[in-house]
């Protein structure tokens, strides 16, 4: 059924009159994870993300620590000595601190922050996948102590990138709010 488009608050909507509601359209960004990574639905299916986080390359590790946490109240969650740290803004939002690198915008600048999605399956395959369905991978993947990443771009070339933990690989105390036991 094509329902009619109004608008809603300036927002694209449709309007099922039959059942009274409004169908508001997805944003952009929205629109090109759901095309990215697909829509599951209500199904129950498994989805390929578990979560995520905005990464904010900072230049002092302790500093940026204490400034979320002592500073906003956020809880630290993570700490990877001056490698990484996440900190927990409610139940919604994770944090993540990066220190200043060479292979990174400045702190502060255009691009020094990014979106961080976290991801279920092995990295290798999401890389097919998503190369397959055209998205723009940004070099090759990265192997860390803390994980797998790999960086790609949406369609306006603002960087994302994807990260498979390496629970297994992580001190037992440092793995605050994963849920997953630390393995020898």
């Amino acid at each position: 059924m094509d329902l009619p488009m109004e608008r809603n608050a300036g927002r694209p909507v449709q309007r099922d009159r039959r059942h009274e509601k409004f169908h508001e359209w997805p944003s952009p960004v929205a629109l090109f994870i759901v095309h990215t990574f697909g829509d599951h639905g209500d199904q129950g299916a498994k989805y390929m993300i578990s979560g995520g986080n905005a990464t904010v390359f900072v230049s002092d590790m302790d500093a940026a620590v204490e400034f979320y946490t002592e500073v906003l109240g956020l809880r630290l969650t993570n700490r990877f000595g001056n490698h990484w740290a996440t900190v927990e803004a409610g139940k919604s939002l994770t944090i993540g601190l990066h220190p200043a690198s060479p292979k990174h915008p400045a702190p502060g600048t255009n691009g020094a922050t990014m979106i961080g999605l976290e991801v279920d399956e092995a990295i290798e395959g999401l890389v097919a996948r998503l190369s397959e369905k055209g998205v723009r991978i940004r070099g090759s993947i990265m192997r860390d102590e803390s994980g797998n990443f790999v960086h790609l771009e949406d369609p306006d070339g603002n960087e994302i990138y994807l990260w498979e933990v390496s629970r297994w690989n992580v001190p037992e105390s440092e793995l605050a709010t994963t849920g997953a036991p630390a393995h020898s």
